[in-house]
Order: structure tokens, then sequence, then C-alpha cells
């Protein structure tokens, strides 16, 4: 076993191949995730018993689940605010649909303890660019800022100072359950612990605060073009038929001079035939106007409009609504779509041989 010195140099730090200075917070911030890796909290805590560390800068909360008891992938992971909190609850239910959002991208930041094979990139730049020399099994260590709408980066200066506080803390949080293994579970109903410092600035506490509420539904975006509305209501046929509407990620990152990101599949199917009546995809942050539009689209191309439209998805629904309403077709919630997920599953199946063999997609 290393010791202590061996693994963080004589100055505590990690041990370094330069003797010239690193930059102090960057080198602070891996030196506080190596503590946390050896710590090895995942032996004792599971990833859904969450807790809280409360930023000192901005007051904002980064939720914290500890990765690793499954003995597959190891890290820590930083959910944002409330908003953070209420999607990684959503994950933990286990509905197929929120792992489809986890694809449009979470809003946390990720610390990962991983093999030197899966490392590279600027995560291997920048442990080079520190003269850091990572030792053990799962030893080299990634930071990614995952956001809504784009695929991750590499964690930014500006977040540096939040995640070593919210890492120290989880290394603490780490030792009293391991004392008291029943800890996170244990304190009054509805509330949830979170760290925090204390009015004197030296010190931190644990406290029990109220579990945050979930999010309002975000309000439809976004023009609807009441006159395509109304000439879709007088000029078309009616079918006595219900088509399938689903939104979900689907290939490889498109990238633009911003950003990348999974793009947002709109897919359109008869839940008889199974016929695919529209296909089109877009920006993931403008999904409700993406859904709208295919399903117009799908109208004008169709030449008729369906008796229903069944969905799956509140975000699919709550776009829908106004539409609904004003084209007159009845809107259905269902547990399922089975025409949709088995279109679904054979573009995907396409997409994957097309890319496993080297070729582009085709642009249609």
């Amino acid at each position: 076993m290393l010791s202590s010195e061996e693994r963080f140099g004589r100055n505590g730090r990690l041990a370094s191949r330069y003797p010239a200075p690193m930059p102090p917070a960057w080198l602070a911030l891996y030196e506080s995730a190596d503590l946390f890796r050896t710590l090895t909290p995942w032996r004792w805590i599971h990833d859904y018993e969450v807790f809280g560390v409360r930023d000192p800068a901005t007051g904002q909360i980064g939720w914290c689940s500890v990765m690793g008891n499954a003995g597959e992938f190891f890290g820590l992971g930083i959910y944002r605010g409330d908003r953070g909190y209420d999607q990684f609850k959503r994950i933990q239910t286990g509905d197929p649909t929120q792992f489809d959002d986890v694809r449009y991208g979470q809003d946390a930041i990720i610390v990962a303890f991983l093999p030197r094979k899966d490392i590279g990139g600027e995560a291997l730049q920048r442990i080079r660019d520190l003269g850091l020399r990572p030792r053990g099994k799962d030893a080299w260590i990634a930071f990614e800022d995952h956001r809504p709408g784009r695929t991750p980066i590499p964690l930014t200066d500006d977040e540096v100072s939040f995640c070593k506080a919210v890492i120290d803390q989880a290394f603490e949080v780490g030792k009293l359950v391991l004392m008291r293994r029943d800890l996170l579970g244990s304190g009054p109903e509805g509330k949830v612990l979170v760290r925090e410092r204390r009015k004197s600035g030296k010190t931190w506490a644990s406290n029990w605060i109220d579990l945050p509420k979930p999010p309002e539904p975000a309000p439809e975006r976004g023009h609807v073009d009441q006159v395509a509305l109304h000439r879709a209501r007088a000029g078309l046929a009616r079918l006595d038929a219900t088509w399938e509407v689903d939104v979900f990620p689907m290939g490889p990152p498109v990238e633009d001079e911003a950003e990348a990101y999974i793009p947002a599949v709109v897919m359109i199917a008869d839940s008889v035939s199974g016929f695919v009546v529209h296909v089109e995809l877009g920006h993931p942050g403008r999904r409700d106007e993406l859904v709208r539009g295919a399903l117009m689209h799908a109208f004008e191309q169709s030449g008729a409009i369906p008796a229903r439209v069944a969905v799956t998805r509140d975000e699919v629904q709550t776009a829908l609504a106004q539409v609904a309403q004003a084209v007159g077709f009845e809107l259905v919630r269902v547990e399922a779509l089975p025409m949709v997920q088995e279109a679904r599953e054979s573009f995907e199946a396409h997409i994957g041989t097309v890319m496993g063999s080297g070729r582009k997609p085709k642009r249609t």
C-alpha cells in the first residue's frame, strides 16, 4: 500500500513530476477528489441515497449521489439546484422515458474515477499539465459538466470552487455514514440532509431541510401558427384512426459552431398498421416546438387528421394540448406506444449498422 507521502507528496498534494507551481484551484480539486476516492464511500452508500451541499458563494445546493455500490462505475454525481434534484429523483424511478431525458443532458457535474484506458482528451491533458501521477485501479479522475441540451464538456474554471466544496463535504458525509449507516434515512419526514457552512464561515454543519418541491411544468414556448391550425381544420379529411406520437434522443451527436448535442427525434406512426407517418429531428432544447411542427407537417403530408393522438410523455401532452383543441382531435394518454417503439428500434439498429461500418448516414 502506498504511503500518504507517496500518494500525495511531501506537501500533502498529489505527487507531481514538476517542481514548478501548479494552478492551485485545479490541483486542490484533484486532491479532494482523490481523497474521496480513497475513502471508497460507495461500499456503504447507495446511489439512491441523496444528500446536499450548499455552495457558500451562491447558496445553490449540489445534490449528491455516490456511485459505485454495484461495482461497475465509481464516482460522484452532483446535481445542480431544485431542477437537478427533480431530475435525479425521476431517474431513480426506473421509468424508461426518464433515461431518454438523461441523454438530452443532465444538469449535473459528474466526477468519475476511471482506469487509464478509459480517460482521454482534455481530462488526460489536464492531468498531464498538472504533473499528476495517478496510481491504483480506477485512479484517473475526470470532471464532466452536463447541461440540458448539449453533450457533456470538461468542467470549466468557474465551477472548480463549487465542485471542490461539494466533494470535501461529500467526504465528510461518507465518514459520518460509515459510523452510522442509517444516517441519510434517519431525518424527519419530508427532510433531507444538507451540509452548510456555519455563520462563522470556518466550519460546516449537517442540517435537515425541506425536500425541494417539483418544479412547475415549463409553459409552451414559441409561436403557434393559428392560420395553419385553421387551414388544417377546414381543409383536411378526417380519419377514424389513432396516431402515436413521441419524441426521444437518437443517433450520434450533431455539432454546430456553438455546441454538440444529441438530436431530438419526433416519430409519428399509425397505431394499427405501424406505418410511419412522419419523422422529424431538431435541437433538444426546443422539443415542444419540434413536436407541434412535426404533427402539423404530418397533417399536410397525409392530407388528413386522425381522430386520436396517443402520447406517453408529459412534455408531448403539454406541447400538443393547444393543437388538439384548435384542430379537433382527441389527445389520449397511454402507457406505451408499441408501433413507435418498434419503428424506433428499427431506426436505431440501422443507425448503429451505418456508424459501425464507418459510413456516414445519408442526409435526406
